[in-house]
């Protein structure tokens, strides 16, 4: 439950502009003890698919803005 909640909150903070993911390495460190290899790749489990499908959505936009003359 703990982890869903960090989840949550730095994923609100990102999508507010700020980098979740600092928010999420830093709780992880410090409050939960990890070390920072590991908190570092929680951050990349979610930082890889949000920037996937961030991709793909701006390749679709592009692909529906293109007129041809």
């Amino acid at each position: 439950m703990k982890f869903i909640l960090i989840g949550i909150i730095s994923g609100i903070v990102t999508g507010l502009g700020m980098g979740g993911g600092s928010i999420l390495v830093l709780v992880l460190v410090s409050f939960w003890s990890m070390s920072q290899h590991v908190a570092q790749a929680a951050n990349l489990m979610f930082f890889i698919p949000t920037a996937i499908i961030a991709i793909l959505i701006h390749i679709k936009n592009l692909t529906k803005n293109i007129q041809v003359i």
